[in-house]
C-alpha cells in the first residue's frame, strides 16, 4: 500500500590465517578424519588470542562508541569534535560490492 521494503544485508567476516592452508584452498577431498580438531588450536588462533596487533580491540572499542554515539548524540559528538581519535571499524582486505539478483 505505497510502502517500500528496503534490505540491507552486511557481512562481516574474521578471517583466520593458517600458514598449512593449500594454496588452492579448502575442499572436502582434503579432509583428513584421523586428525582430529583440537580446541586449543582454535583458542591459539590470532584473532580469538588477542595476539592480533589490536585488530580485535578495534573493532569492540568502535562498535560501543557507534552504540553510545546513537544514545548520546550530543555528547560524543562533543568529546570528539576536535579529534581524529574516534576508533573506526579497522578495514583490511575490504571485498568488492556485488549486487544481486533477490
Amino acid at each position: 500500500m505505497g510502502h517500500t521494503a528496503i534490505i540491507q544485508v552486511i557481512t562481516i567476516a574474521a578471517i583466520v590465517l593458517c600458514p598449512k592452508l593449500p594454496p588452492l584452498g579448502l575442499h572436502q577431498g582434503i579432509h583428513n578424519p584421523t586428525i582430529p580438531l583440537r580446541l586449543k588450536n582454535i583458542l591459539n588462533a590470532p584473532n580469538i588470542s588477542g595476539k592480533d596487533n589490536g585488530i580485535r580491540v578495534n573493532i569492540i572499542q568502535s562498535l560501543i562508541l557507534d552504540t553510545l554515539k546513537r544514545i548520546y548524540t550530543d555528547g560524543v559528538n562533543t568529546v570528539f569534535k576536535d579529534s581524529d581519535r574516534y576508533p573506526k571499524m579497522p578495514s583490511m582486505h575490504c571485498l568488492p560490492i556485488n549486487k544481486t539478483m533477490f
